[in-house]
């Protein structure tokens, strides 16, 4: 009976040693690994951080970014559908687009989701940022007497041919600036004749010349080509402030004074894409606060979702920028509709 007890306490005894045997930790970042390409809007400089971020976080896993605007991306993203060669997209999405690319992508929530201000119910999206509209300002360029605060002032004929906005159907800035153009004079009937009115005024006034990139519109006005441009806030501060850095005052930034929108950007998941992994682990980064954080000290101006991350005092708070409230179901419905009128009215302006 001794001998049956020691031999039962025995092995009691091994099995506790067994289960008190500290396991191996598993590193999380193992599973993340291979290549993952995003296409991006985002600038060199902003591609650069990521890249850094991402890679220091994730060792094993090289990052690729593919540079375009949301038009050329979209049309590679749409091309490749059936062997898909991209990962994730990052910006020039936004809450307007509505369902129009739900067959390209596939829905993820974040682990940051939580703490987001921003929502897409549908989790197609994942946003990070908010956009506000700005004009920047050449002063060396900008006719004597004349004064901008707000969209009115664009239809002034000593601008004409002077003003930069890019193509909307191609570029994310310029649809977001005629979201806002005809919201301000419209409101939320986007097919309004006083809408609409405005919008051939200032395409007689824009005298032909337009581009298919945002990036464009602001490099421009910089560069002295033209006066005023119709871009994003964040790009509109972040040259301003360079060019205050470099002793420069010529550059201005406006905020139109007869209204504003706000509307979210987003980063998606494309479908069936090659590394779905490494795709979720870049949407985590791209609305963590460590990112935002970091975008904003790079950039200068970048009003994140997330909700503890930090803000600028180079970019006045949204109470006092005239916002008007935006429908964007009906925005989402009738995108491909307003573009349609509104490259018919180039074309007959502008036939060549």
């Amino acid at each position: 009976m001794k001998r049956l007890l020691l031999c039962m306490l025995s092995v009691l005894l091994l099995l506790g040693f067994t289960g008190c045997e500290k396991k191996p930790e598993v590193d999380p970042t193992a599973e993340i690994t291979g290549t993952v390409v995003v296409r991006t809007s985002h600038k060199q400089a902003d591609q650069d951080m990521f890249e850094e971020m991402f890679e220091k976080k994730y060792p094993n896993c090289d990052l690729v970014f593919q540079y375009g605007s949301i038009g050329e991306t979209m049309a590679a993203v749409k091309a490749a559908k059936d062997n898909p060669d991209t990962d994730v997209v990052l910006g020039g999405l936004q809450q307007t687009d509505g369902d129009k690319y739900h067959d390209l992508f596939q829905p993820y929530t974040s682990v940051n989701e939580a703490d987001q201000l921003a929502h897409d119910p549908t989790h197609y999206y994942t946003y990070y940022t908010t956009q506000v509209m700005c004009f920047i300002v050449n002063t060396d360029v900008l006719p004597a007497g004349v004064t901008i605060k707000g969209y009115a002032d664009l239809l002034n004929p000593a601008l004409k041919g002077l003003i930069m906005h890019a193509d909307p159907s191609a570029a994310s800035s310029a649809w977001r600036e005629l979201e806002t153009m005809l919201a301000v004079y419209g409101g939320k009937d986007y097919f309004s004749e006083a809408g609409w009115d405005y919008v051939s005024k200032l395409m007689d006034n824009l005298d032909g010349k337009t581009t298919t990139k945002s990036s464009d519109v602001v490099k421009n006005v910089v560069s002295g080509e033209y006066a005023v441009g119709l871009s994003y806030e964040s790009t509109c501060v972040e040259n301003w402030l360079a060019a205050l850095d470099a002793g420069k005052t010529n550059i201005q930034i406006v905020y139109p004074e007869d209204g504003n929108t706000e509307v979210a950007f987003a980063s998606a998941i494309v479908a069936n894409c090659p590394n779905p992994e490494a795709a979720k682990a870049v949407i985590d980064m791209v609305c963590s606060k460590e990112y935002l954080d970091a975008r904003l000290d790079l950039l200068g101006a970048s009003r994140g979702t997330h909700k503890d991350c930090k803000t600028s005092d180079a970019m006045p708070a949204t109470s006092t920028l005239h916002l008007i409230e935006l429908d964007l179901d009906a925005l989402a419905e009738q995108k491909t509709k307003i573009l349609e009128k509104y490259a018919e009215m180039w074309v007959a302006k502008y036939p060549n």
